[in-house]
């Protein structure tokens, strides 16, 4: 494991004479080193990396810098893991049991991958999706069974986009498992399904 910056209250790696690169260049730079605050943690709400500059960690303070909107940073080395041993999930930034995690060192969790791979397979963004299933209020629209965000089906119309997955314009809806089937093996037939209802309103009739 890299041996840490010598700096109090500086985490990074040290790369030059027992600090990091940016303390090491304050030194030659100026001759004396600031000592970063023990104890103050970075101004964006829900990062616990230590303060570095302008009320920011580096991270955050490298995206302010550089203009970009400010957003949670991927959580790498000793950030990785809590005192307890849970993970944490680089989309959902919560804490959980490594279960939870493919065995291949994905840094999403179980649920957070297949969202982002989903869209990404029908060439859209999770929130579109999510914006989708709340619309739906979490359920069904064929039969009003609630159904989880990360396991319903992405339903697409299959006269644009012929096979699983879509190009993003033609996405209809989130259905259960059993209705998404259903929708296949008729291949979408609207015909096939009004001869379905007739056939079911008829009743037993010999």
């Amino acid at each position: 494991m890299a041996k840490s910056c010598e700096t109090a209250g500086c985490v990074k790696p040290a790369h030059s004479r027992g600090r990091c690169h940016a303390c090491y260049k304050r030194v030659r730079k100026t001759g004396e080193l600031a000592k970063l605050p023990v104890g103050d943690k970075c101004g964006f709400i829900g990062c616990d990396r230590p303060y570095m500059a302008k009320g920011y960690c580096a991270g955050h303070y490298q995206q302010k810098r550089s203009g970009r909107s400010l957003s949670p940073l991927y959580f790498v080395g000793q950030y990785r893991y809590d005192e307890n041993g849970r993970k944490a999930c680089f989309s959902c930034r919560q804490w959980l049991d490594v279960s939870e995690f493919y065995s291949n060192g994905k840094p999403r969790c179980r649920g957070c991958h297949r969202r982002h791979d989903q869209a990404r397979k029908h060439h859209t963004t999770p929130e579109f999706i999510d914006s989708i299933y709340d619309r739906q209020n979490g359920c069904c629209p064929i039969c009003s069974a609630p159904i989880e965000r990360t396991g319903a089906y992405l339903d697409h119309d299959h006269s644009c986009c012929e096979g699983l997955y879509s190009c993003g314009e033609c996405i209809r809806g989130l259905l259960c498992n059993k209705h998404n089937l259903m929708l296949g093996m008729i291949d979408d037939s609207v015909d096939q399904l009004r001869a379905a209802v007739e056939y079911l309103e008829r009743g037993v009739k010999h």
